[in-house]
């Protein structure tokens, strides 16, 4: 299993924060140390000292951060900064995920870039607090099976030292020291009333080594200087050399320092639970959320993936169909949710012939009322639905569960094996946050009244994709929902909501409303405007010449392949105290902490010397930029002998996760130089071609399309200009804001071009139709709009291709990157177009890059001013 494209976005997003965290936070101990030295105080709660407040100002000021949406509109987001108990300043961000987007996969990932990457350590110790028992227990048994790729990247993190822990475990300040630690808790057993309220924070006996003596009054009052905020006993003689520290998980956790993730984040918005977790004197905090600031600003949101990110990867099921039955007979839209089970059964069958694929359809059936004294006439009670089954549709008894607050009968039944027998599952509400199935295909709603709202409460139940990949057969890539009685717009705007709740806005276009024959409702042809029917439209792509066969240009295997790795250099001037800095920590200084819990115990800190340990972790780091592990290892060891012989190997050990950065960043530098040049000379040499062919194969050029097919929702509403009227530039009639996905800058650059003089017509290029520009990075670059100018006086024809880049994109935002292969292409298509074997006659082509702080000065530019 590897990481989809977006994801890997969102962790290189990640590492540029850190890295500019770590920047501002060696300003603010240099600036704490001078003031020191002048014996003048330091206030950490200052902004003067706020280095996390300072690394955000910083990459908003770049425009790398996703606005913050409010009633007001779209605005750069404010840094909202959150001290540890003892008054230090905490990074905290939050990466916002949709429902299904791997946030769990991204949490593990994001633990390795935080622990070796900022606080350069393999093992250390975490605090993951999750908000329900539902995910508790998935995150439990994904980080404990080894099998895992969660498990796996954590492993890799620690050099496979790992200890998944729950609260009631015992544990060890040496295990911290060798292992990284992960322990789990509810959100619920984290917010309290008083001290005394919760287990976690009362003496335990399970954490000896952790604390002095109870009777050790100095001993206690050295370490309440060092970490003043620990819980203590009350007691009237405290002064009367009476003073003891609780020795309770909650104040080895304040002691520790953890790093926190927040699942499910947004569920830590009240100021109990912020105080209470702000109290464990956290070192980081990284939420995971699908909708975070969705009423009040709360959370520093430093990535937003969105739908159209999942659905591009083909992990969630669409479109999603909804069938509403006139009827309200309840027994009739159970019927309707058998049947179309039973096709998916019967398609299920044909998937693993096909593709031996093992998939077990299962229907989730919401009811009224599950509890044993609630049965009434009135509603619809899960026994009512169980009976029916068995009777009216001979179900086998074996293959339904009920799911509530108060009867399981799915327990720990792994749903995803052969051998589990489920498929029909009837609930209330205990499906509605943080079960996942992605067997669920059918949601039948039998609430008589608050079906929109059911909806909205469980349509992220059946959206993930098994495997999170498509099939091959079309009806087991979409879900679907069966309600009644309901207005057709109402169902939709609760599925809607339902799309907004697990942060999945954007793909409204996406729900379809299907009669009781299946037959789509809404369902838009759009064709081109009457002048340019007929006209064939033709865009290059990026091929490679093999002998006499074209093919698509491959990053890899076309240029990676080609690389000497041998020659990679590493600069062999750096030296130890100035490039590669030691990075110590701004909160308590941890490793007196941790010296002064070993005395309790007597034991010595470790000789750790010895760097074949963390070799294969390093290698491993370096996997990504260098994809074989044998080169990886090569390279790696003549630039660790290099340093060995420049310093001592003790030197080169404490200063190994600055040594990985910047190898990482030195050896990348060199490769995206070499890759540049193979990149220019195979174009040059035809090798690599950017030109139009008629080789047979309809891959090697993308062809515009005559008419365009969409699903719209109630809600798909046509892109018009400012003052209301029609776009009249459009390469095609109607655009559809939902399907065409345009953002505000997007909109501005269409209302722009529709208003040109010189633009003969435009296209926003849809993701859809799959064309996208490769170049000498590993990252693929899509533009959005094609812009044909109007012929000139000799009759040439004119094209544009622009990308706009805003503050909403993740990944790689190398724009100098950008910049230098567009002008590339514009370059090479100004001296070859013609080559190509499909005629085009004194056809040019430039390739532009807009920007959102400077969009209408760069469209001037380009297509002159007005």
């Amino acid at each position: 299993m590897e990481l989809k494209d977006y994801q890997e976005g969102v962790l290189e997003r990640l590492s540029l924060y850190l890295n500019t965290l770590k920047e501002k936070k060696q300003d603010a101990l240099a600036l704490a140390e001078f003031r020191k030295n002048k014996n003048r105080p330091v206030h950490w709660t200052s902004s003067d000292f706020n280095f996390c407040e300072r690394a955000w100002e910083e990459l908003n000021e770049k425009r790398l951060l996703p606005f913050l949406s409010t009633k007001q509109g779209d605005i750069i987001a404010p840094y909202k900064s959150r001290f540890s108990g003892m008054d230090r300043p905490v990074p905290n961000i939050c990466l916002k995920v949709p429902t299904g987007g791997g946030k769990t996969l991204l949490g593990a990932g994001a633990i390795e870039n935080i622990n070796t990457g900022f606080f350069e350590q393999n093992t250390g110790f975490v605090l993951w607090v999750v908000p329900s028992d539902s995910i508790y227990k998935q995150t439990l048994k994904a980080l404990s099976d080894r099998e895992s790729l969660y498990r796996q990247i954590l492993d890799r993190t620690s050099l496979g030292k790992v200890k998944i822990l729950q609260k009631t475990d015992s544990f060890h300040p040496q295990d911290i020291k060798d292992y990284l630690c992960v322990i789990l808790l509810m959100l619920q057993s984290a917010g309290r009333q008083t001290k005394e309220t919760l287990r976690m924070f009362r003496d335990s006996g399970k954490f000896p080594y952790f604390f002095p003596e109870v009777d050790d009054y100095h001993g206690n009052k050295k370490l309440l200087s060092i970490c003043p905020n620990l819980d203590t006993y009350d007691s009237l003689t405290a002064s009367m050399d009476n003073l003891s520290i609780k020795h309770s998980l909650g104040n080895v956790l304040k002691l520790i320092q953890p790093l926190i993730v927040i699942d499910e984040g947004h569920r830590a918005y009240t100021e109990k639970a912020k105080n209470t977790l702000m109290d464990f004197n956290p070192r980081f905090i990284l939420e995971l959320s699908a909708t975070p600031n969705k009423k009040e600003h709360h959370s520093n949101v430093l990535v937003s993936v969105s739908g159209n990110e999942l659905k591009k990867e083909e992990m969630i099921k669409l479109p999603i169909n909804i069938f509403n039955l006139e009827s309200k007979d309840w027994k009739k839209a159970l019927a309707k949710g058998y049947e179309t089970l039973q096709k998916l059964s019967k398609d299920a069958t044909k998937l693993q012939t096909k593709e031996n694929r093992y998939v077990r359809p299962i229907m989730l059936i919401r009811v009224e009322r599950t509890g044993k004294d609630q049965r009434e006439k009135r509603f619809i009670h899960s026994e009512n639905v169980r009976e029916c089954l068995i009777k009216n549709f001979n179900v086998d008894p074996l293959e339904i569960r009920v799911k509530s607050a108060v009867k399981d009968e799915l327990g720990n039944e792994d749903l995803l094996s052969e051998y589990s027998r489920v498929r029909y599952i009837i609930t209330k509400e205990a499906l509605k946050e943080g079960w996942d199935c992605p067997f669920a295909y059918v949601l039948t709603i039998l609430s008589k009244t608050k079906a929109p709202v059911a909806i909205e409460q469980m349509i992220g139940r059946v959206l993930r994709q098994p495997h999170t990949r498509k099939t091959s057969i079309e009806s087991f890539n979409q879900c679907y929902i069966v309600c009644m009685d309901q207005d057709v717009a109402q169902a939709v705007e609760g599925v809607r909501k339902g799309l907004q709740n697990e942060g999945m806005d954007g793909l409204a276009g996406d729900i379809k409303l299907l009669d009781d024959k299946q037959k789509i409702r809404k369902q838009v042809k759009i064709k081109r405007r009457k002048p340019f029917r007929g006209l064939q439209i033709f865009l290059p792509k990026v091929l490679y010449r093999s002998g006499e066969q074209l093919r698509l240009f491959s990053y890899k295997k076309d240029l990676l392949y080609h690389i000497d790795w041998s020659k990679l250099k590493f600069n062999k001037d750096v030296s130890l105290d100035s490039k590669i800095p030691d990075i110590s920590h701004t909160q308590v200084d941890i490793k007196e902490q941790l010296e002064l819990i070993s005395s309790y115990q007597g034991r010595e800190e470790e000789n750790a010397e010895n760097l074949d340990m963390n070799f294969g972790f390093m290698c491993q780091r370096l996997s990504d930029i260098i994809p074989n592990p044998w080169d990886a290892s090569v390279t790696l060891s003549k630039a660790l002998s290099s340093l060995k012989r420049k310093g001592e190997v003790k030197s080169v050990w404490a200063n190994r996760f600055s040594i990985l950065d910047f190898l990482r960043n030195n050896f990348q530098d060199q490769i995206s130089q070499k890759t540049e040049k193979i990149f220019r000379e195979k174009l040059k040499n035809n090798e690599i071609l950017f030109k139009l062919v008629s080789a047979g194969d309809p891959e090697l050029n993308w062809e515009m399309a005559e008419t365009l097919n969409l699903s719209i929702s109630e809600y798909g509403d046509v892109l018009r200009k400012r003052n209301n009227k029609d776009l009249q530039l459009s390469l095609f009639e109607d655009i559809y804001k939902e399907e065409f996905k345009c953002n505000d800058l997007e909109k501005k650059v269409a209302w722009y071009l529709d208003e040109d003089s010189a633009i003969k017509w435009w296209h926003r290029i849809i993701e859809k139709q799959d064309w996208h520009l490769q170049g000498w990075q590993k990252n693929k670059i899509y533009p959005d709009f094609l812009v044909c100018l109007k012929s000139s006086k000799n009759g040439t024809a004119s094209f544009s291709i622009l990308e706009t880049k805003g503050q909403h994109l993740i990944g790689n935002l190398d724009i100098e990157y950008k910049k230098k292969l567009f002008d590339l292409f514009t370059e090479y298509c100004s001296q070859s177009i013609e080559a190509g074997t499909i005629e085009v006659q004194d056809q040019k082509m430039t390739f532009d890059l807009v920007l959102q702080n400077e969009w209408q000065e760069g469209l001037n530019k380009i297509f002159g001013v007005r």
